[in-house]
């Protein structure tokens, strides 16, 4: 029997589940276009809204599948509490209708807040791009 005491990072993943809004994904410094917008480069809101689930193979009610959206196949997130990330638990290989998205399982490279949720991957031999989205 485990008991945990004092649980300082709760997360309900209820507040996260529904409809979010694809704002944008902007090259990050490791990137071919440091702060380039891919909306400017002609692909705006390209795939407009995702949504989030709860993974329901997981007791711990951490995981979520972002479905729809720029991404082309579910991409399963998991929020780590205490910091405020996310952790790629998969990769899709499809973003904005390029096959090229890649955020490698295990990377953590992603935060959330109430309202917003971002997370980085490869975007092709382009880089590192923080894909953005906000509750809708």
């Amino acid at each position: 029997t485990v008991t945990i005491g004092d649980d300082d990072c709760p997360i309900d993943l209820t507040a996260y589940v529904g409809e979010w809004v694809y704002i944008d994904a902007v090259g990050t410094a490791n990137s071919c276009c440091p702060g380039g917008s891919l909306n400017g480069f002609g692909f705006p809101n390209s795939g407009g809204n995702a949504t989030l689930t709860a993974d329901p193979s997981d007791p711990s009610g951490t995981t979520a599948i972002l479905s729809g959206g720029p991404f082309g196949s579910d991409y399963t997130i998991k929020f780590l509490t205490c910091p405020q990330e996310v952790i790629a638990l998969g990769t899709t290989a499809s973003f904005v209708g390029v096959g090229a998205w890649n955020m490698p399982q295990g990377q953590t490279n992603g935060v959330y807040t109430e309202t917003t949720i971002s997370v980085v991957g490869g975007l092709g031999g382009n880089g590192d791009f923080e894909m953005m989205f906000e509750k809708n």
